[in-house]
């Protein structure tokens, strides 16, 4: 029975005690024991039943102590040895039974780690408290103290606890984060030696007896003086503590009544222009800045009364605190009339001083009564400003009392610039420039400065005088565009400039003439500077002779004879002068020149001299940069070099190459240096190559050694010239030979050699042989690769000694060639490839022998477990093909592939750590498949091993973390195991998002130091794998994902608001001014949800809305700015707030000053565009306004422009014959208000702008019998302007009416016939002006035609000397034969020119003009006896040119040739004698050097010549015409001198031009200059010089082989006029001549420049 009630109890009931441990309390092990087992956990049930073990805790944390199972089947504890940094632990671990019933036994276990240090051993307590109302309980919450385990010193850190830190020994806090009653703080002490730590938690009690909010120390009443103005700027400083120990901040609150009151930091400030109660109640607050609590402050401000400046005044904008003080002020005057008011006090009883200025101000300036004066004794200039260290700003100090208070203003007297200076010219006002300069050329610079100081007196602008030849440039004049001087016409001008100062008050203006004198400069013609750029070069043979010219220089010069000009080269370098001279107009080579140097075929030749020409008139140098260069001439002849002999082989094909020619011409041009080759001789070669200079074999051309074995050939060089090429010949020797020949390599190009070859096994021979026969055939190898592996026995290629060749090695073929030589050709063979044959001569070889493999025990079948490698170094198969097998005791396990050596797992194989964890194979591979076959073994060892395993992740894979987590907390503990036991177990995070945020602490997930979460961030959830590792195996765990859990630790945030808002002062109560709108990042509603508050009067907020509305009546005036501060509170726990400041200013409607009614103007027409006409005045009290009008409606049509607020003229349109009146309205707006002003008329005032127009005037015809009084024609005309005042016109003949015939009527413009006719023509001019202040006029012409044919009046014949009558009007006209003159041709009419030695006037001027006319008649009148009319018909200037008739009777001929025979000599004119140049009369000279008796009759002959058969005689003082007697007698002697004389030297001449025309033939080889000589074409004696051509030529100027030489003397070829039929020798060729230097390129003939 007591058995059956034990087996009840043990079957049904179990067990009913605990556990019996029998692991043993405590143990030492080092720290490496962790990986396998820190000590065996056993405890026996008592009943034989599975005991169950966990584990319950573990003292100090860390260490990741685990319970594993052994491969041994018992159950271990092991720990992660990177975590355990204590010697000693105390693990607490439960066996209980596996049945339930709850009976279990806990074990303590100490472990003792033998190779880790103890940590310091804490003396410092663990308890401590502070009060947060003390604000330095946190400086030293604790000071920690430990004893060292090593005889070190001990540090001290801070581990964890919100709000804590450690610094030295010194434990302290942050008191805004004390937010909870109790704090857990742990902290760690280190010895310094061993670096052993141990860590305390400390425990702080917070208590908290601080004031709920800030406390006042500021006193409640303050006064206010009103006299300073400085008052108001601080009423009051503000002083409070703060209840919570963070700083303190005020606002303000409210204030009764208004006075602008305001909290700037600490500071109370107001507006001391609303302070006008004589009380003010200030609410004012003191805000804790850490948790907002805050404290009201009720202040009483009373205003003291004291006298107040009105002027000057501080608040007055417009002088800025100045005192202006012009500097024009003079001793006593009065500056400034000061004003000031008192509110209590009688404004008449206040007095002035200004004691509290400093000395200097007190010594210049004085106060009688109210009148701030200049003090008597004070100098009328002192103030000068522009007198040098005039002070301009004296600091002065105003007061006004009213006998109990006074007020002080500390202001200054500024001493205002007054614009007493004109502007002052300096300088040079004359210059002289030449004729030529450019376009914009400087001609003055002008200074001109006003010693005015400021710049609104002194803004000097200059203006210059409508003269088109010039402009004005800044502070130049110069020269306009399109201008060219003709000095001819113009050679002076005035330019007036005008320098204005500009200034706004009374404008100065100075003018200054500037005077240009135009001066003509000399210019070079030929070569022309201007023309062609080809022309400014100097061409010149190079075989040109010293002493020779180069060319002709040509230049003229506007006033100055051009016969003056002087030609240089001074400014030519050295080598240029030294080569080159300019001789009077002649360009020539000097004399001493050795001419080698122009050799155009030296090397280094100088074929370009660049030479800088000048032409001088006295006053001005024109200089021109041109080259002289020089040109090549056909010289010399091609020279042979090189080879005379060539060899060829029989079988060369055509173009084979025989022989490279060489020839070269020592001309230095192209033209005559282009050597080509021609060939004669033989027809089997030619000339070829690409610069046709080798001989080759001829197409078609083929050799027999046999037939013929040489050639001789004849080469011709040429150099090519276009005219007179030279050629040299040279007699090439080619012989015909023959090669060796190669046979065998022409088809067999292979052979191969056996890796185990010697030197006498024959590998190829070769088969070569010599047509010809001749010399000693020799064969070589001419190339194989090294090191050399061949030799050539005979022919016979065979190994060289010690050859070894290596089928498996790098080189496995050869490639040779071979060279034959019969001693005059060498023969390259083509290419024979030798290759080595492979042998079977090695054996297989693993690439590891003894291989170890570790594999999972989870090795499925066909998993490979190892690639045996074998390999073979023969390079042929079969010799390097292999086959595996494997020897294993237990083969169900592995197999092995035979051909590729790879070992697998068998498919059905099942491989158990447990059972077996080690296998041995055994692998042979053997190659190829003959009895030489080679094989290898070698043994492979196979190991099993398990993988490490996360337990908890296969369930839990989520976990949490708070926001404010430490790099202590832990999140989460991973549970990883390894079956095995085997190596050590590392585990890490293998993956999680950048940044790292995460840490593992042994199998412990812990925040990374310094780790930040944000739930209200981007990232509020993590995604973490890790990695754990045996050494052996890796395995990744699955997804860990950590969720971040949000905390009230966001306060709000105001969105970004302008810190100014511009309110109209006429916003109505109500109106929304301003939206704020504040966000709390916290994600959750407890912490988020948002509440709205302001300071501030006569606005409110919603506080759920944050919009900010206006709730009182605002005026600018009363006040203008508000300083608001709204507050944003969170509804977490602590509450977080945040303020934002926002200033409210008021804006004000701007307002027309000086058109808030109609107003009119009267203005003048034809005002200039951009003319002033009114300024408009525009107030705005909060000045922002931007100065600008703009035009709203103007009629009847625009004709104005607003500029800033000026109203100018648009246009020059304003006229008053068009429109009288103009209407216009305006607007301003100041980014707020628009408003428009009153309308603003203008009248347009009539000018005298319109000239009078008059009518077109027909030609009238009257009679000649007209009546006088009769009216002939109604001039007409009219006057536009529209008033009387300058539309009444007159009438008047200003010209044609000399002698009165007609008169016009001045109101009516009647024309009335006045006197008797006597033109046929009446032309006259006709003014008509009005009646304007400045007269105005306009001119026609009447032209009056009179009908002759009425009256007959030649009926009388009375002209005289068949002299020709015609009828006029009233009178007749003979028109007298010539040499006849006077009224009725009575008289003979003598045409004098006459030329005196006399400088020229200005004979423009009119009045000169008549002087010298004047002179002239005199003095011909006092020069005569005879009486006779003097009437000069031309003045011309040179010398003093006149042309003249004399009108005499025919009676007095003798006597005047006799008087104008005296004159020829020299006159006495204008009180002087004058040499008489040139005296002609009736175009015949009269020349002062011959004899009188010659003059006279020269000068009788001319008046009056003599009959056929006469001639003149001047015999007893008479002139006459005497018959020529016997001129037969002499007409033997003329013809023996014809014959005798004039026949030799026409002969002589005829012969003399034979022998220059065939000198100049044969000189047309090079051209060079020659002497000049003179032609005469119609009258005219030019310059010319003539030029040999070359025989040859060419109408294309290149190609032209003379083409320099013509331009060398300035020639220009114009083939456009060509004509080349109008050219002969015999030819009349004038009209193919050009006077501007076109000329016609025609070879072989003389070329003349004209």
């Amino acid at each position: 029975m007591y058995l059956l009630w034990i087996l009840f109890h043990v079957i049904i009931a179990g067990p009913t005690d605990p556990p019996d441990w029998k692991t043993s309390t405590s143990t030492s092990v080092a720290s490496s024991a962790c990986t396998t087992s820190v000590t065996t956990i056993n405890a026996e049930s008592g009943d034989g039943s599975t005991v169950l073990y966990s584990l319950i805790s573990q003292t100090p944390t860390g260490g990741g102590f685990t319970i594993t199972d052994h491969f041994s089947g018992n159950k271990i504890l092991t720990c992660v040895q990177g975590s355990i940094t204590k010697a000693s632990y105390e693990v607490v671990v439960r066996a209980e039974h596996d049945g339930g019933n709850g009976l279990h036994a806990d074990l303590t276990l100490t472990i003792t780690f033998t190779d880790v240090a103890s940590g310091p051993t804490w003396t410092s307590g663990t308890s401590y408290s502070l009060d947060k109302s003390d604000c330095s309980a946190c400086d030293a919450v604790a000071t920690l103290s430990a004893t060292s385990t090593d005889s070190s010193s001990v540090t001290y850190s801070f581990v964890s606890g919100s709000g804590f830190s450690v610094s030295g020994s010194t434990l302290s806090c942050t008191i805004t984060s004390l937010t909870v009653s109790s704090h857990s703080v742990v902290v760690r002490a280190q010895n310094t030696g061993d670096s052993a730590t141990t860590d305390q938690t400390l425990t702080v009690t917070v208590t908290d007896s601080s004031p709920a909010a800030p406390t006042w120390s500021t006193g409640t009443s303050h006064s206010l003086n009103k006299g300073d103005s400085t008052a108001c700027d601080a009423v009051t400083t503000l002083s409070a503590t703060s209840s919570d120990c963070t700083a303190v901040t005020y606002s303000f609150q409210s204030e009764s009544p208004s006075g602008g009151f305001s909290v700037t930091g600490n500071t109370l400030s107001c507006d001391l222009a609303s302070i006008t109660a004589s009380s003010y109640t200030v609410v004012v607050r003191a805000t804790n800045t850490g948790d907002g609590a805050n404290s009201d402050l009720t202040l009483t401000i009373t205003p003291a009364e004291a006298p107040v400046f009105v002027k000057p005044s501080p608040n007055d904008a417009d002088d800025g605190h100045l005192i202006a003080l012009l500097e024009t002020i003079q001793a006593g005057e009065t500056v400034l009339t000061l004003s000031a008011t008192d509110a209590d006090t009688d404004n008449a009883t206040l007095t002035f001083n200004m004691d509290a200025s400093v000395n200097e101000t007190r010594q210049l300036f004085e106060i009688n009564g109210r009148e701030l004066k200049v003090k008597a004794g004070v100098a009328n200039d002192y103030f000068d400003v522009e007198k040098d260290g005039v002070v301009l700003q004296y600091p002065i100090v105003l007061e006004v009392s009213d006998g109990g208070s006074s007020t002080t203003l500390s202001t200054t007297i500024d001493v205002q610039d007054v614009n007493d200076n004109s502007p002052e010219f300096s300088g040079t006002f004359t210059t002289e420039i030449r004729n030529d300069v450019p376009e914009g050329y400087t001609v003055f610079t002008i200074t001109a400065t006003d010693s005015d100081k400021t710049a609104t007196n002194n803004n000097v602008t200059l203006s210059l005088s409508d003269i088109s030849a010039f402009n004005l440039d800044g502070d130049k004049i110069k020269v306009s565009a399109g201008v060219i001087f003709d000095v001819k016409t113009q050679f002076s001008y005035t330019l007036t400039v005008t320098a204005s100062d500009n200034a706004l008050v009374d404008p100065k203006t100075t003018d200054q003439d500037f005077n240009v004198t135009i001066k003509a400069a000399p210019e070079f013609v030929d070569p022309d500077p201007d023309d062609n750029s080809e022309l400014q070069i100097i061409y010149m043979c190079e075989t040109i002779q010293a002493g020779d010219e180069v060319m002709t220089l040509n230049a003229s010069d506007a006033d100055t004879d051009a016969a003056l000009l002087s030609f240089n080269m001074d400014n030519s370098s050295n080598t240029t002068k030294a080569l080159f001279e300019v001789v009077g107009d002649k360009l020539k080579v000097k004399a001493d020149v050795n001419t080698t140097v122009f050799d155009f075929d030296t090397d280094n030749a100088v074929i370009e001299y660049s030479i800088i020409l000048g032409v001088s008139d006295g006053a001005f140098t024109t200089t021109l940069t041109t080259t002289i260069r020089v040109e090549d001439d056909n010289d010399n002849a091609p020279e042979f070099s090189g080879d005379t002999t060539a060899y060829i082989l029989e079988s060369s094909p055509a173009g084979t190459r025989v022989l490279n020619l060489t020839a070269t011409d020592k001309d230095k041009s192209a033209e005559y240096n282009n050597v080509t080759f021609s060939l004669s001789g033989a027809t089997k070669f030619e000339i070829g190559g690409d610069n046709r200079d080798v001989i080759l074999v001829a197409n078609g051309a083929s050799f027999e050694y046999e037939t013929k074995s040489s050639y001789t050939l004849t080469i011709t060089a040429s150099d090519n010239a276009p005219e007179e090429a030279k050629t040299t010949d040279l007699n090439i020797s080619v012989s015909i030979t023959t090669d060796p020949k190669f046979n065998k390599l022409d088809f067999a190009k292979t052979a191969s050699v056996d890796e185990n070859a010697t030197e006498t096994t024959v590998i190829y021979v070769l088969d070569v042989t010599d047509k010809d026969g001749t010399g000693t055939l020799t064969v070589s190898i001419s190339e194989q690769p090294s090191p050399e592996m061949f030799r050539l026995d005979g022919q016979s290629l065979k190994p060289k000694s010690g050859a070894a060749f290596d089928a498996e090695g790098d080189k496995t073929s050869y490639q040779l060639k071979f060279k034959a030589s019969d001693g005059t050709y060498e023969t390259e063979s083509e290419v024979l490839t030798v290759t080595v044959n492979d042998v079977n001569d090695n054996p297989p070889v693993f690439t590891e022998l003894s291989p170890e493999v570790n594999i999972s025990e989870k090795a499925a079948g066909g998993t490979i477990v190892y690639d045996v490698n074998a390999t073979d170094a023969d390079v042929g198969n079969p010799n390097n093909t292999m086959k595996y097998s494997m020897m294993e005791t237990d083969t169900s396990h592995f197999r092995i592939d035979t051909d590729s050596g790879i070992i697998y797992v068998e498919e059905d194989a099942t491989l158990v750590y447990s059972s077996k964890a080690e296998y041995k194979l055994v692998v042979t591979a053997q190659d190829g498949d003959g009895p030489t076959d080679n094989s290898a073994k070698t043994n492979v060892t196979v190991r099993l091993h398990t993988q490490p395993k996360f337990n908890k992740l296969n369930s839990t894979k989520n976990a949490s973390v708070y926001e404010n987590a430490t790099d202590t907390t832990e999140i989460y503990v991973l549970d990883v195991t390894d079956e095995d036991g085997s190596g050590t177990l590392t585990i890490s995070i293998s993956e999680q998002p950048s940044p790292e945020m995460f840490r593992l602490d042994g199998q412990s997930l812990k925040p990374t130091s310094g780790a930040t979460f944000d739930a209200e961030g981007d990232t509020t959830s993590y995604q973490l794998r890790f990695w754990a590792s045996d050494g052996t195996y890796e395995v990744e765990s699955e997804v860990l994902t950590v969720t971040v859990n949000d905390v009230n630790d966001n306060p709000p945030v105001f969105t970004e608001v302008d810190p100014v808002v511009n309110i109209s002062e006429k916003a109505a109560a109500g109106t929304t001014v301003l939206s704020v709108t504040a966000t709390d990042k916290d994600l959750t509603d407890a912490n988020n949800k948002i509440k709205y508050s302001m300071t501030g009067t006569d606005f409110s907020i919603d506080p759920d809305t944050g919009d900010i509305t206006v709730s009182a009546s605002l005026s600018y005036k009363t006040k203008s700015e508000y300083d608001i501060t709204v507050t944003a509170t969170d509804t977490g726990t602590p509450p977080k707030n945040a303020t934002q400041q926002v200033k409210f200013t008021l804006l004000a409607e701007p307002q027309f000053v000086n058109l808030t009614e109609p107003k009119s103007k009267d203005i003048n027409e034809n005002l200039h565009a951009n003319a002033s006409v009114f300024t408009i005045s525009v107030s705005d009290l909060d000045n922002t306004w931007d100065g600008n009008v703009s035009i709203v409606s103007q009629t009847p049509h625009e004709m104005f422009k607003i500029k800033g607020n000026i109203l100018e003229t648009k246009t020059d349109g304003l006229d008053a014959e068009n429109t009288t009146t103009y209407v216009l309205k305006f607007k301003v707006m100041d980014g707020t208000f628009v408003v428009e002003s009153a309308n603003l008329t203008f009248n347009i005032l009539d000018l005298n702008d319109n000239p009078p127009v008059i009518s077109t005037v027909p030609n009238v015809t009257i009679t000649e019998n007209m009546t006088t009084g009769t009216v002939v024609f109604d001039v007409q005309a009219t006057d536009k302007d529209v008033t009387t005042q300058n539309n009444v016109l007159s009438y008047t003949i200003t010209a044609g009416n000399d002698d009165k015939v007609f008169t016009i009527d001045a109101v009516n413009g009647s024309l009335s016939l006045n006197k008797t006719l006597t033109k046929e023509t009446y032309n006259m001019e006709v003014m008509v002006s009005d009646s304007g202040s400045t007269i105005l006029t306009a001119t026609t012409n009447v032209s009056i035609f009179v009908d002759a044919n009425v009256i007959d009046e030649c009926s009388t014949n009375p002209c005289q000397n068949g002299g020709n009558c015609s009828s006029s009007v009233n009178v007749y006209i003979c028109q007298c034969v010539p040499g006849n003159a006077g009224t009725n041709c009575e008289k003979f009419s003598v045409h004098i020119i006459m030329i005196m030695d006399r400088d020229c006037p200005d004979l423009e001027n009119p009045s000169v003009y008549a002087k010298e006319k004047n002179n002239y008649e005199n003095s011909i009148q006092r020069s005569l006896n005879v009486s006779t009319r003097v009437v000069v018909t031309n003045i011309t200037c040179g010398s003093l040119h006149f042309e003249s008739n004399l009108e005499i009777d025919k009676n007095d001929a003798e006597q005047l040739a006799k008087e104008l025979s005296v004159i020829s000599n020299s006159i006495k004119y204008d009180g002087q004698v004058v040499p008489i140049i040139e005296f002609k009369i009736n175009d015949i000279p009269v020349r002062k050097s011959d004899t009188e008796a010659k003059r006279v009759c020269d000068a009788y002959t001319a008046i009056e010549p003599c009959a056929e058969g006469y001639e003149c005689k001047y015999e007893n003082g008479r002139p006459s015409c005497r018959k020529i007697g016997g001129g037969e007698e002499n007409t033997v002697l003329i013809l023996a001198l014809g014959l005798g004389v004039c026949l030799p030297l026409i002969v002589f001449a005829v012969l003399a031009a034979c022998y220059l025309y065939l000198y100049q033939y044969q000189s047309r080889k090079c051209s060079s200059v020659r002497k000049s000589q003179n032609i005469t074409e119609n009258g005219r004696n030019p310059k010319t010089l003539k030029y040999s051509l070359r025989e040859k030529g060419s109408w294309i100027k290149e190609e032209s082989p003379w083409h320099g030489r013509m331009k060398q003397s300035g020639f220009k070829i114009d083939t456009r006029h060509y004509d080349r039929n109008r050219f002969n020798e015999n030819a009349n060729y004038e009209n193919n001549i050009y006077y501007n230097r076109h000329y016609y390129d025609m070879p072989g003939l003389w070329y003349t420049s004209v």
